[in-house]
């Protein structure tokens, strides 16, 4: 299948069967070892380590993101365990106890950060959908419509937790535009 492609087909290495594309130093990627990026991307296996990285590094800023607009709709605080004391999905002052109005949503978008969490590598494997998964889950929770508001919303976030800017470029690689819909990625 297309994942002995890059995890385990290094010709002439002896570390062909490790499952390892990449090389680490903790969780930063150092080198490349796969031979299969080396068709497409013509670099040194720093220079697309490099580039993997911040890669990697911008797909966590996403996910933060979507955790950020994720807490205040669950009332609760979403943690990397995924323990959650709730089982009203809807958002603060829905009134439909039905849960198909806002309650469904935030669980879609829920489900979609768990899932995202433990993909840890979607920003390689499939980058576009993981980017499409975290732009709509946030542009549904930013205020419960799907309405290409990612763009203010994120730029407003950036305000109270600064961290969240890398989020903002992964997100909306061609900024974002005053007055008109962000473009989804």
């Amino acid at each position: 299948g297309p994942c002995i492609g890059c995890h385990m087909f290094q010709p002439g290495q002896s570390t062909s069967h490790l499952m390892a594309a990449v090389g680490k130093s903790g969780s930063v990627i150092t080198s490349v070892s796969s031979e299969v990026c080396f068709n497409c991307h013509q670099n040194s296996s720093a220079g697309l380590a490099a580039i993997a990285d911040a890669e990697r590094l911008a797909y966590a800023a996403g996910k933060n993101a979507l955790v950020f607009f994720l807490n205040p709709q669950l009332k609760t605080e979403v943690t990397n365990t995924f323990m959650l004391t709730t089982t009203d999905w809807r958002t603060p002052g829905d009134t439909d106890t039905t849960g198909n109005t806002t309650g469904k949503n935030n669980l879609g978008a829920f489900f979609n950060s768990r899932y995202l969490s433990f993909e840890r590598g979607g920003y390689i494997h499939n980058s576009v959908y993981v980017k499409r998964i975290l732009y709509d889950s946030i542009d549904w929770l930013d205020d419960d419509q799907m309405n290409y508001s990612v763009g203010t919303s994120l730029t407003a976030a950036v305000v109270s937790s600064p961290t969240l800017s890398l989020a903002v470029t992964y997100l909306l690689p061609n900024g974002v535009r005053n007055g008109a819909p962000a473009e989804r990625p």
